[in-house]
């Protein structure tokens, strides 16, 4: 494990370093004097890299709040695909702040559009993620970024097996794709395995995908399931 200065004193009393283990990268920010007992992870789109970590953990940091944002994929650039990512790339960051000098009580796992069902999944597979923020969130697992007619992968993995996806046969937009996927298909989160509180946001006016439709997905399994 490694923890190398990047830049200090981005903003007044915030700091950034850079985190190498063999689990994950990413970056941590945080204020000259953390206020709460809760720490997070970030998990960024499609977008990749570090670009939504940069742009919103310093809003965190000046609320008090430390933050790790994790680098999984390389977006649409060469480099790394969002597919077959393993969760454990999360779950270790969720382990790594738990150990480090911050010491913080609680770990939340915000994700943001993909970076939702990274997110969501962390939740499901670690009992030590206190809550999960989900914005513009998805309600089951898709393919991998890179999908094309000949090669179908999940975007995720966990202990090494390929996490079932709903388009990982057959091609089509996101709403046909979950108008025919049936209410106990493997790819549907099982989010109410989650052991913490569950935030939702997403928007009717989303171009991307119907991440609206998909929060009330997640909501609806929640409520069925009398979610604490």
């Amino acid at each position: 494990m490694a923890v190398i200065p990047l830049v200090c004193c981005t903003l007044a009393a915030q700091s950034r370093q850079e985190v190498q283990t063999k689990e994950f990268r990413g970056r941590v920010y945080a204020p000259a004097k953390p206020s709460h007992d809760l720490a997070v992870v970030l998990i960024g789109g499609s977008e990749g890299g570090l670009q939504l970590a940069d742009e919103i953990a310093p809003q965190l940091v000046s609320a008090g709040y430390v933050v790790l944002g994790v680098d999984y994929h390389d977006g649409w650039r060469p480099g790394r695909k969002l597919d077959l990512v393993p969760i454990e790339t999360f779950t270790a960051a969720v382990k790594w702040l738990y150990a480090s000098p911050f010491k913080p009580g609680k770990v939340a796992v915000i994700g943001d559009s993909r970076g939702s069902e990274g997110a969501l999944l962390t939740g499901i597979h670690d009992p030590d993620v206190s809550a999960v923020l989900a914005f513009v969130p998805s309600s089951v697992v898709w393919g991998a970024t890179d999908n094309d007619a000949t090669r179908h992968h999940s975007a995720w993995s966990w202990g090494g097996q390929e996490l079932p996806c709903a388009n990982c046969v057959g091609d089509g937009d996101f709403g046909s794709i979950l108008d025919k996927l049936a209410a106990d298909a493997p790819s549907r989160l099982s989010v109410e395995s989650i052991r913490g509180p569950v935030f939702l946001v997403g928007s009717s006016a989303d171009a991307v995908w119907p991440s609206a439709r998909m929060a009330h997905d997640i909501a609806n399994r929640l409520l069925s399931r009398h979610f604490a």
